[in-house]
This record gives C-alpha cells, structure tokens and sequence, in this order.
C-alpha cells in the first residue's frame, strides 16, 4: 500500500512539473512588431523575447507593399536583397497570432495607410512570468510535502 501511495504521489508531482513548464512554454514571451513608412519604402523591426529573457531582433527592410494575405499570414514584397529563406523572389513572411493584426499590417502595406502599425503579442516581462511560475512550483513543493507527510502520518 505504500508503494501505491508512494507512485501516486510521484505520478501527481510529475503532472504538475508539466503542467507548469507547460504554462511557461505557452505564457512566458514577448514579440512586438512595429512597421513604418518611410518614403516609397516601408521597414519592419521584430523583436521576441524569450522565456528566459533572451530578446532576438529582426527586420525587414525595403518592403514595396503586400504581397498577400493567408488567414493570420502576410507576404511582404521586398527587394531581391531582403527576400525570406524560403522565397524565390523579394517576399517576406510575418506569422500573427491575431487575424485582427494580420488584416491591419496587410492593409498598411497595401494602402501605405496608416504611416505606422504595431503589434504587441504574449506579456511585457516574460522572464518576470517565468520567475513567478517556477516559485509557484517551490510553493508547491513545500505545501504538497507537507501535505503527503501530514497524509502519510495519519494512515498510520
């Protein structure tokens, strides 16, 4: 009976350790994208921030307008310099969580209205969020520890 209990209380502790590194995988990031038009030309800087604070920036520059749209995807025309892995010409692809943010940076590259769009996805400090869920686990751990001991004493 004991052993049962002992894998019972592994097995719960196991699904919380995912439950939160599921959390922190899901919640915990940043990305913020900001166009603007300069002149004939537009430019984009995209910024994401990672769960542990790492921030990796990218940008897109020389974009003549849109190329398409696809649900929450937009193809950017760029120059033959600027153009995506995968693209065999100048195109550019940016992925939005929103299909809200994908028709406003479609339309702003579309009709180079407005003069600028921005984008802001996840929450403004993921590490932050990160710190916050890995010491509701500690938390965990010590209640639960009291809690399975307190149990334990009792089945006695």
């Amino acid at each position: 009976m004991r052993r049962l209990f002992a894998v019972a209380r592994w097995l719960v502790d196991l699904a919380v350790v995912v439950a939160v590194i599921a959390c922190i995988l899901h919640q915990s990031r940043r990305r913020s994208i900001a166009c603007a038009w300069e002149g004939r030309r537009a430019s984009c800087a995209i910024e994401v921030e990672s769960s542990l604070g790492r921030v990796r920036s990218d940008a897109i520059r020389e974009i003549r307008g849109a190329a398409y749209r696809s649900k929450n995807v937009v193809g950017f025309v760029t120059d033959a310099d600027n153009k995506g892995e995968n693209a065999l010409f100048g195109t550019r692809e940016i992925a939005f969580n929103d299909e809200g943010d994908a028709e406003r940076f479609y339309a702003f590259a579309y009709d180079h209205d407005p003069q600028r769009v921005e984008a802001r996805e996840g929450v403004e400090r993921p590490l932050v969020v990160t710190a916050a869920w890995l010491g509701a686990l500690l938390l965990y751990a010590i209640v639960s520890r009291f809690a399975w001991s307190e149990l334990a004493r009792r089945r006695r």
